[in-house]
């Protein structure tokens, strides 16, 4: 059993747990610009890996083990997608030290006297004895045995807390939090005695949430990329910067695909974005930005000349709610 318990004080914001010696080893390359990013209690952290939204059951299971085979050790999942178990299934004859699992703590289970229930039921379905990182989905919690109810009378600060106290007991080996506002990371930044390790977010070349990037930036937070690509529609050529600009202008020039340099321009910016895909080859392509840079000229021109959209990931279901985010 995993386990590992540390007093925690203000001054000392987050402590890293037992990792492996040599962990996620056949995850990098031995290429510069395979670089492991490490989280602010000291845990490296793969440098891209795969979001499992809507992958479970036996095809999920498949699409998982092809990532496995491409080469991902960073799998991300939650609570609320209903896939931990398929996560779960997949990593079973898999070595724990060579993969690195990101979950998320149920909507129902904000209330802090549930906040360890929610993180062990995570644990029971993924069939592990800890997770790496562990997420407040997001700031909103819900009526526990109720989830179609907004739960305003707990706060983040107060479900951080709880949070706080699975890290110290070893069930998490990280902790963060996901579609936050500023003020709220504030507040459990002033509030919280373990720093957040990641705020996991939408962002991509085509909304860089700079504000909320340059926060992280100055606390050590880590930013992970959800939606790193938007929200492509291919029949509608969307989004646009994925088929005209000077991402495909780069593109060319490199002889990558569009998709490669706007993930690129995510680990150049220190993030980790988790692109989610089902197909074969995609899971290649996208894996396959481990081997190329972007220079300091091209992200200048990147940054510079791709028009902003607005986010896609707006939580319309939590609108209303007293902690709603956006």
């Amino acid at each position: 059993m995993f386990t590992f318990i540390s007093r925690q004080t203000k001054s000392v914001r987050n402590v890293a747990s037992r990792a492996p010696a040599v962990p996620f080893q056949r995850f990098h390359r031995n290429t510069p610009s395979a670089t492991m990013p490490t989280l602010n209690n000291g845990l490296p952290i793969p440098a891209m890996g795969l979001g499992t939204y809507k992958i479970s059951g036996a095809d999920g299971v498949r699409t998982l083990q092809l990532a496995i085979t491409a080469g991902y050790r960073l799998f991300d999942t939650a609570s609320a997608y209903g896939n931990e178990s398929t996560l779960g299934e997949t990593l079973a004859g898999v070595d724990r030290s060579d993969v690195f699992v990101v979950s998320k703590l149920g909507p129902g289970f904000h209330r802090p006297e549930r906040v360890e229930e929610g993180v062990r039921g995570s644990l029971t379905r993924l069939g592990l004895e800890y997770v790496d990182l562990y997420l407040m989905h997001s700031p909103v919690g819900m009526v526990f045995g109720d989830e179609g109810l907004v739960d305003d009378g707990v706060s983040p600060v107060d479900t951080w807390h709880a949070l706080e106290e699975c890290y110290r007991k070893g069930l998490v080996r990280s902790i963060g939090v996901s579609n936050f506002s500023e003020a709220q990371l504030g507040a459990v930044l002033e509030g919280g005695g373990v720093k957040p390790a990641v705020h996991q977010f939408e962002c991509s070349v085509g909304f860089r949430e700079e504000r909320m990037v340059g926060m992280c930036r100055e606390e050590g937070v880590l930013v992970m990329a959800y939606r790193p690509l938007g929200k492509p529609k291919v029949e509608l050529k969307k989004p646009d910067y994925l088929y005209e600009g000077k991402v495909v202008e780069v593109a060319r020039e490199l002889g990558k695909t569009p998709a490669q340099v706007a993930l690129r321009f995510l680990i150049e910016e220190g993030f980790v974005p988790i692109p989610k895909s089902s197909n074969a080859e995609r899971l290649k392509e996208n894996l396959a930005v481990l081997d190329f840079k972007l220079d300091q000229e091209t992200m200048e021109r990147l940054r510079t000349s791709v028009v902003q959209h607005d986010r896609t990931a707006t939580l319309d279901w939590l609108k209303g709610a007293k902690h709603y985010p956006f």
